[in-house]
């Protein structure tokens, strides 16, 4: 059902303060569907790192979203959708689908959940339909019992021309990060934390300095882990460069030279995906969602994450062959325009808002 010259209406809740994957990606869907003519209302938290990124053309909500049963909060959130009067709420993560929950019943509207980590699927059961980002997660809802009906994979989307890394752009990021020189820069963007791989990328930054190699390690993100390798970097002098959090990484990526992911686990990848549209070679993990982005014309997967010579070997493949470096990224954009595009991550969200919304009326 769509309303008038404004499209759909449909209200995103995203939790957190980090900034973390299932934050930017409720941002980049609510980006992409108001750029295809829809009405979002993106409901954030106001002290969050989403603040400075949510463009105008989207209805910003800022509500305290900490807790997992902020009551006061879903109240103030069903306050707006009767005001509104938005059809549908959309939540991201298990706590996204407790206010969620508790404003459908106030509000007497749809809510649907998209779950971007592998969580118990109980927790989701009063959702009207399940979204995942990767077949790989759907397939773990259904091992859980959840009806294949009942979950449907939508892939992430981004326009590569965003990411395009032109000559001015390259040259302004290189300025950017003080890069030497000829100095290979190594990129990685995601939260500080063990999971996202941050100990082996320590210990690839020791093996490249015990070599005296012209190589540097850019990470590009927040997290509870940020005091412990900026200490360690200082300590030891090594190739490690800590950025925190940044809005401009689409720039930044134009200066590197490649893209290291070694995740624990990862659904998907929202910052794969990015390193890939601003043609990027990339090395990461194989695990989870990562085999349904990254391919061999595109990548490098690593099988065995504890193995830090694999790490090393791939990432020494680039530095060193610098034509397989080069075929590797001007494929990967190619296959983000055809594989996961901005138009049809908008669109196919919007088919299922407007079935569920047809269903529940």
């Amino acid at each position: 059902m769509l309303f008038g010259c404004c499209g759909m209406m449909v209200l995103q809740i995203a939790t957190g303060r980090w900034g973390a994957g299932s934050e930017i990606y409720a941002l980049w869907l609510s980006r992409a569907l108001a750029r295809r003519g829809h009405r979002v209302f993106f409901a954030f938290n106001p002290s969050g790192r989403l603040a400075p990124l949510c463009p105008p053309e989207i209805v910003p909500v800022k509500v305290a979203l900490w807790g997992t049963w902020d009551v006061v909060s879903a109240v103030k959130l069903a306050a707006i959708v009767r005001r509104h009067r938005i059809p549908l709420l959309h939540a991201h993560r298990a706590r996204g689908s407790v206010y969620a929950l508790i404003a459908s019943l106030l509000a007497r509207v749809p809510w649907l959940v998209t779950v971007h980590v592998p969580q118990p699927a109980s927790r989701f059961r009063w959702a009207a339909l399940l979204l995942t980002v990767s077949e790989h997660s759907r397939q773990a809802l259904i091992a859980q019992g959840v009806p294949a009906d009942r979950v449907k994979v939508i892939y992430s989307g981004i326009d590569p021309d965003d990411y395009a890394p032109t000559q001015e752009r390259r040259a302004l990021a290189r300025q950017l990060l003080s890069a030497g020189e000829g100095e290979w820069l190594v990129g990685f963007v995601g939260r500080l934390v063990a999971d996202k791989g941050i100990p082996t990328l320590i210990a690839l930054a020791r093996r490249f300095k015990q070599r005296s190699e012209k190589v540097r390690f850019v990470l590009i993100g927040d997290g509870p882990l940020r005091p412990q390798v900026e200490a360690i970097a200082r300590d030891e002098n090594l190739p490690l460069q800590c950025l925190g959090f940044r809005a401009d990484v689409p720039l930044l990526l134009a200066g590197l030279d490649a893209y290291v992911h070694p995740s624990r686990y990862e659904s998907f990848c929202l910052s794969v995906l990015e390193a890939m549209a601003a043609r990027l070679p990339v090395v990461a993990s194989k695990v989870g969602g990562l085999p349904e982005l990254v391919t061999p014309t595109t990548g490098i997967l690593v099988n065995d994450l504890d193995d830090l010579d694999a790490w090393d070997d791939a990432l020494q493949t680039l530095r060193l062959n610098r034509d397989q470096a080069r075929t590797l990224g001007e494929a990967a954009p190619q296959r983000v325009a055809e594989q996961f595009p901005w138009h049809r991550f908008a669109d196919e969200h919007a088919a299922v808002y407007e079935k569920v919304i047809a269903a529940w009326q």
